[in-house]
């Protein structure tokens, strides 16, 4: 699973960070590795954070695939199915903080030593940090959990015109980038199908466009589900990763929309 980011200082041109710690400076990679390490090897989150995104070694213990935990349902299953190499919930707490302090370091740091940007005006800045909610997310007790692990990461502590808030599911912001970097153009009426195939779930969103046209559309989202296409940590080839896994999973998906369209 990765994480990317994208930011706009003073009204300027959207970047994409592609530049990470760990990584040699001119190396380009868009989204950054969920991946955590810890000293002396602990993958239970009770010891000192060593390293994390590109920093870990992979070779070396490390802990990744650990975001779908955050949901309940899937931790009670993890569980049922792997008793004694299931995560505590504290350590799921623990994984989230901790890569959040490190991605909003990196934010910052990124900013900051920008050319774009003076650096001593972010911590009095007016800062917006949008994040979009992984569509595994289902219900509000977890998004909740979810934006407390932003503020404990430091998002909208940096300064006091800095605010932190959830937007759209991350289907719904992948439908929005379809859309905005297509070469087709929709017409009102039409229905956009976005399927987001990442490094663990398959997102579908199904939105249907009212009254926009071309790139100003008016999009009303009537269907979003995650799908999760892959194992546990210990598998290291889950069936459901490869493509007839996640296209089984989508066509369910879909079919479940087509059943609720009005």
């Amino acid at each position: 699973m990765v994480a990317g980011v994208a930011y706009s200082w003073n009204n300027s041109t959207t970047r994409v960070i592609q530049k990470w710690k760990g990584k040699h400076p001119r190396e380009v990679n868009f989204k950054v590795p969920t991946i955590l390490s810890y000293k002396n090897g602990d993958l239970n989150g009770g010891g000192q954070l060593q390293h994390w995104g590109f920093e870990c070694d992979l070779g070396h213990p490390h802990i990744a695939w650990f975001k779908r935990y955050l949901d309940p349902v899937v931790l009670s299953n993890f569980e049922r199915k792997l008793p004694g190499q299931a995560y505590k919930p504290q350590a799921i707490s623990r994984f989230y903080v901790d890569f959040l302090t490190g991605l909003y370091d990196w934010i910052k740091h990124t900013i900051t030593t920008s050319t774009n940007s003076k650096r001593s005006n972010f911590r009095n800045a007016k800062v917006e940090f949008l994040f979009s909610l992984p569509s595994t997310i289902n219900s509000p007790q977890t998004a909740e959990k979810f934006r407390e692990y932003m503020h404990q990461a430091g998002f909208a502590g940096g300064g006091i015109y800095h605010t932190a808030e959830l937007g759209l599911t991350e289907p719904e912001a992948a439908a929005v980038e379809a859309v905005t970097n297509s070469d087709e153009s929709f017409e009102a009426g039409e229905i956009l199908i976005v399927v987001d195939a990442g490094g663990g779930t398959t997102d579908v969103s199904v939105s249907l466009n009212w009254k926009g046209t071309s790139h100003n559309l008016d999009l009303e989202n009537f269907f979003t589900s995650g799908v999760l296409t892959s194992g546990p940590p210990t598998s290291t080839k889950p069936s459901a990763f490869w493509p007839a896994g996640r296209f089984a999973a989508v066509d369910s998906r879909l079919k479940t929309a087509v059943g609720k369209w009005p």
